[in-house]
């Protein structure tokens, strides 16, 4: 029995030891990952913008290439 309390009490001592910056890196960690899924939403964004300016720039694109081949048309009449 006295050496289980004596193995429990060093356990004891060990993690009183580490737990503190155990904790720290945790909450660090935890920090970190919550940055990182922020800039995330931010580059997902700045991608969601870039593919909808590409869109309109190609619909503007089919709307000139469709108004070019309308003038043809009038003009082969």
């Amino acid at each position: 029995m006295r050496r289980a309390a004596n193995s429990f009490a060093l356990l004891a001592d060990a993690a009183l030891d580490e737990l503190p910056s155990t904790m720290t890196a945790v909450r660090l960690s935890g920090m970190e990952i919550s940055d990182f899924t922020l800039e995330l939403s931010d580059l997902s964004q700045v991608i969601a913008d870039g593919v909808n300016k590409s869109t309109n720039i190609v619909q503007a694109v089919e709307d000139g290439i469709g108004q070019m081949r309308n003038i043809a048309r009038q003009k082969t009449k």
